[in-house]
């Protein structure tokens, strides 16, 4: 599928991805970050679920053993 950049009005049919890191106070969520491949200026945002759904499981896991 092809898209728009909504900032330099390119034509974009693939993105950019890079890892990183997102800080929620103390808690560090790994993440990504979706880039135009034309300006490199950042169209999304997103917190890897699997990461997310780990981090849950644990926390359940030390309720129940507390």
């Amino acid at each position: 599928m092809i898209g728009k950049c909504p900032y330099c009005q390119q034509l974009i049919g693939t993105v950019n991805v890079q890892p990183i890191d997102a800080y929620e106070g103390t808690k560090t969520w790994k993440a990504g970050v979706f880039t135009c491949p034309n300006c490199s200026s950042i169209l999304n945002v997103s917190i890897d679920e699997g990461h997310r759904a780990q981090w849950i499981v644990d926390q359940i896991k030390d309720a129940l053993s507390s």
